[in-house]
C-alpha cells in the first residue's frame, strides 16, 4: 500500500486473556480493541497496550518485568523487528510476501510465565486492495486461454482463519457464495463461474485458467458466436472478470478477438495491369488486404458476410497464363518467382518479364489469392483474371 491503513475488517476485536492460575499474568481487559495491525507496504506495525496486572487484580510487581511475543500465522516470530522477546508494546514486522497475515500476542513475566494468546487480528499487506483480481493477458483470440489471480487477504470476507479456503464452493460452516467469482461473456452472455482452491492455507490466493472459444469445443467460456450481418467490432467479444468482494468489488475485463484461422482472408481488389514495357514486362497491381472474411469455421452466418482486422496476413499467391494470338496454350497457370507463387505481404506490385522466348501477341493472364499464416493456410477468392496483350 502506498500509505498505511488500519485493516477494515478484523476477524476479532478480543485481546488477551490471561490465566489467573499459578501466578500467571492478569486478565487483559483493558486491552480489549486495543491490539492493531496497521501495513505499509509488506511493513505490518502491531500495537497492544501495555499489561500493569496480575489476574489477581494487583499491580506487577517492581522487578517483574513483563515481555511480549508476537506471532504470525501462529508462528512466534524470532527475527526481524517483532522478534521475540519484544520490550515494548509496538513493533514492526516486514511479512515475506503480499497476502493476508494473522497475529496474536502473549505476555511473559520474569518467573517466566506465559500468558494466554488473544485472539487474532487480521492484516492485508503488500496490495493496493484487500481483494484484487489479475489476469495474465488483456487482450487474446478466440480459442486462447487466460490464467485469472483472485487475491482475497481477508479470506473470502469471512475472516481470517487458518485453513484452505475455496472461491464457489458452500460448505455446512461457511458460506462460500457461489457465483461470487464469474467470467461473463458480453456478447453472448455465457457466464463460468468456476470452483477455485486457495494456493495454500491464508495464502489469500486463488488461481484458475479461462479458455474462450466456441460452445462444445472445451471451452469455459462461449465468445465469437458470430452470427448475423453486424458491424465488425461488433464480432470482437469482452469477458468481463468479477469478484463480489471488496470495498468496490473488483473487475477486469478481457478482450477477445476473431481467431483469424477461423476465417479467410479477403480476395485483393483492385487487381489490374499496372503498366507495360513493350516485350519486356508487365506489371501488375492490386490493393493490399487489410481484412479477413467469414464464415468462420462452423459457423453459420448471414448476407453479407461481415469482415474483419486481418491480422495474420502471410501474402499472395500470384499465376500466369500463356495463349497465343491463335487460342494455342503456350503455357499453363504458372506460379509467380519459380514456381512458388508466394509473393510477401506487404508487397502490391509484381513485374513479369514477358521476353523470355514467348511470341509476339500473346494473351498473358494473371490471377491472385490472398493467404494467410495458419497451418494449414486458409485461402481467398481468386481475384481476376486480367489479361494483357503484348504487340
Amino acid at each position: 500500500m502506498a500509505e498505511p491503513s488500519t485493516i477494515a475488517r478484523p476477524y476479532a476485536e478480543a485481546a488477551f486473556r490471561l490465566a489467573d492460575a499459578q501466578g500467571k499474568l492478569a486478565e487483559w481487559s483493558a486491552v480489549l480493541g486495543n491490539l492493531s495491525a496497521v501495513a505499509a507496504g509488506l511493513d505490518v506495525t502491531v500495537d497492544w497496550d501495555e499489561v500493569t496486572t496480575y489476574s489477581n487484580g494487583a499491580g506487577v510487581q517492581p522487578g517483574d518485568t513483563i515481555t511480549y511475543k508476537v506471532y504470525r500465522d501462529g508462528v512466534l516470530l524470532a527475527a526481524g523487528g517483532c522478534a521475540d522477546p519484544v520490550a515494548g508494546t509496538s513493533c514492526i514486522d516486514t511479512v515475506p510476501g503480499a497476502g493476508a497475515y494473522s497475529y496474536y500476542v502473549k505476555a511473559v513475566n520474569t518467573c517466566p510465565n506465559t500468558g494466554d494468546a488473544s485472539d487474532a487480528k487480521s492484516i492485508c499487506a503488500g496490495g493496493s486492495s484487500d481483494t484484487s483480481i489479475e489476469v495474465s493477458a488483456n487482450e487474446i483470440i478466440s480459442g486462447e486461454s487466460f490464467t485469472v489471480t483472485v487475491f482475497d487477504c481477508l479470506g473470502l470476507s469471512l475472516g481470517h482463519e487458518l485453513h484452505t479456503d475455496y472461491i464457489n464452493k458452500a460448505f455446512s460452516d461457511i458460506s462460500a457464495t457461489p457465483g461470487s467469482f464469474t467470467n461473463t461473456s458480453a456478447r453472448t452472455s455465457d457466464v463460468h463461474a468456476p470452483e477455485v482452491t486457495e494456493t495454500a492455507i491464508d495464502s489469500g490466493l486463488f488461481i484458475t485458467t479461462v479458455t474462450t472459444g466456441l460452445a462444445g469445443a472445451g471451452a469455459n467460456v462461449d465468445v465469437n458466436p458470430m452470427t448475423g450481418s453486424s458491424p465488425p467490432d461488433a464480432y470482437t467479444d469482452r469477458i468481463d472478470v468479477s469478484y463480489i468482494f471488496g470495498v468496490p468489488p473488483p473487475t477486469v475485463s478481457v478482450t477477445v478477438t476473431p481467431n483469424p484461422c477461423d476465417t479467410t482472408p479477403s480476395s485483393p481488389t483492385n487487381f489490374r495491369v499496372v503498366n507495360t514495357t513493350g516485350n519486356f514486362g508487365i506489371e501488375i497491381g492490386w490493393n493490399a488486404v487489410t481484412t479477413n472474411i467469414a464464415p468462420f469455421a462452423g459457423v453459420p452466418t448471414g448476407p453479407p458476410n461481415p469482415s474483419f482486422p486481418s491480422y495474420d496476413l502471410g501474402g499472395y499467391y500470384l499465376e500466369e497464363r500463356v495463349v497465343s494470338d491463335g487460342g494455342a496454350l503456350v503455357q499453363d497457370w504458372q506460379a509467380y518467382d519459380d514456381g512458388t507463387g508466394i509473393v510477401p505481404a506487404g508487397t502490391t506490385t509484381v513485374s513479369f518479364n514477358v521476353n523470355n522466348g514467348k511470341l509476339k501477341d500473346n494473351v498473358y493472364s494473371y490471377r491472385i489469392r490472398a493467404i494467410d499464416t495458419c497451418s494449414p493456410a486458409e485461402e481467398s477468392a481468386t481475384a481476376g483474371p486480367v489479361n494483357e496483350t503484348v504487340p
